[in-house]
C-alpha cells in the first residue's frame, strides 16, 4: 500500500475560486485590456434623480417662476414658501400637503 496521501474532498467555494483563476489567467493570456484606469466611477453614493413637479401640483406656475421645477428644490417649511411671491398660507399649505402625501 502507497504511503502517498489522497487529495482532501473539494467545496463548492474552492471550486468556485479556482473557476475565476482560470478565468483571470485566460483574460492575461489573451491581452484584453481591462477597464480604463483613467476613467474614475465613484461607486459610493447612489445617482440622485431629479423628480420634476407635475403640471398638477399646487402653484406650480408660481413656482416654476421663482425656479423651482423639482421636488427636491420645493421648501420644505410654510415660511420659506410664503417668502415666495404669489404663495400665501393657503397655498403653502396646499404645497406641503402635497409633498408630505408624495
Amino acid at each position: 500500500m502507497s504511503a502517498k496521501k489522497l487529495p482532501s474532498p473539494v467545496t463548492a467555494t474552492e471550486d468556485y475560486l479556482n473557476d475565476i483563476a482560470l478565468s483571470l489567467r485566460k483574460l492575461v493570456a489573451s491581452k484584453e485590456p481591462g477597464p480604463d484606469p483613467k476613467i474614475e466611477i465613484d461607486i459610493r453614493e447612489p445617482m440622485q434623480v431629479k423628480v420634476p413637479l407635475p403640471r398638477d401640483f399646487p402653484a406650480f406656475d408660481i413656482l416654476h417662476d421663482a425656479g423651482i421645477d423639482y421636488y427636491d428644490d420645493v421648501p420644505k417649511t410654510g415660511m420659506e414658501l410664503v417668502e415666495i411671491s404669489g404663495i400665501g398660507h393657503a397655498k403653502a399649505n396646499q404645497i406641503l400637503t402635497r409633498l408630505a402625501l408624495g
